[in-house]
């Protein structure tokens, strides 16, 4: 590699870690912690842990993409739709 192309991989890397960075932090940000939403399935409320890391990397490629990483209700309802998270944003982590 001659010092251009170096030069233009620096800036690359550089401006990815300018967007990529803040975005995957405000979306961990915005999604840890424990939330008290209602089951669909259970007709109850349920403690609903979301995979921060996999949304991050999720907001980086620019798909909303939650899943439960772990939920009070499993492993009863464990392999559910997950259709509790579509209240999630509306929601706020329990202290």
């Amino acid at each position: 590699m001659d010092s251009a192309e170096i030069l233009i991989a620096a800036v690359v890397a550089a401006g990815l870690a300018i967007v990529a960075v803040p975005v995957a932090i405000g979306k961990i940000r915005e999604v840890r912690g424990t939330r008290s939403l209602p089951c669909p399935e259970a007709g109850s409320y349920a403690a609903v842990r979301v995979d921060a890391r996999g949304a991050a990397l999720g907001a980086i490629a620019g798909r909303d993409r939650l899943r439960v990483k772990s939920c009070s209700l499993w492993p009863a309802f464990q392999g559910c739709e997950e259709r509790c998270l579509k209240g999630f944003a509306a929601t706020a982590p329990a202290r």
